[in-house]
């Protein structure tokens, strides 16, 4: 699983607001504990994410963010007798990592040839 060498081309064709909400999801992802089994879910819907954001396929994005948003924790602890929970494996922490890294170069660009006020000079962007 692969990020696409410049997925923020495809990003530049989607909804900001999706890409926010994707951004604000990928940035919990990290502090999450879950079982193996759930990892690996993980792993494929962003593989889900990333193919959606190549393609510019805003329906496949909002699907894809739902299901990462619904694959994790539900509960503030393990219910009894549950599986052991782990934290994020690290290849999926970089697969972020990465992905986060993309969408943010691609969402600083203008969208329409024009400069983005909130990169004006003197003044600073809010650093989520």
């Amino acid at each position: 699983m692969s990020v696409p060498a410049r997925p923020e081309n495809g990003a530049a064709g989607l909804d900001r607001e999706a890409i926010e909400d994707l951004l604000d999801v990928l940035n919990d992802v990290p502090q999450w504990t879950l079982a193996p089994n759930r990892w690996e879910r993980v792993a494929h819907i962003l593989e889900t994410i990333v193919a959606a954001v190549a393609a510019a396929d805003l329906a496949a994005l909002l699907n894809a963010i739902t299901e990462l948003e619904l694959a994790g924790p539900v509960r503030v602890g393990p219910r009894i007798g549950a599986r052991e929970v782990v934290s994020v494996p690290e290849p999926i922490k970089d697969r972020v990592n990465h992905l986060v890294h993309a969408l943010r170069a691609g969402n600083d660009r203008p969208r329409n040839g024009q400069p983005d006020p909130s990169n004006a000079p003197g003044e600073t962007r809010d650093a989520r």
